[in-house]
């Protein structure tokens, strides 16, 4: 293994971390879990964060430019990501 991939895979832990410190350490997310507890319902939360990575092969040092993507939030996207302290532009 190559010394920029052991620095890699520890950023990406350190990434991991932070999204995982981010939900459990939520006011929010502790508020909405005890919610559903005093109704009497166990509750177990599993996460999946996506993270692509790619390297900028071109000699000048710019990305490419990545082409947008269309999609809308519906109301439970945009509870979660508030959740999450995200926030969405115009939203």
């Amino acid at each position: 293994m190559f010394e920029d991939d052991v620095c890699l895979k520890k950023m990406l832990n350190d990434l991991a971390q932070v999204i995982n410190d981010a939900v459990t350490e939520s006011a929010d997310m502790r508020k909405a879990l005890n919610a559903i507890k005093k109704m009497g319902y166990g509750v177990d939360v599993s996460l999946a964060a996506c993270i692509g990575l790619y390297k900028s092969d071109s000699s000048d040092g710019k990305q490419e430019e990545l082409t947008p993507i269309n999609f809308e939030f519906n109301k439970d996207d945009l509870a979660f990501l508030k959740s999450l302290k995200i926030k969405i532009d115009g939203k």
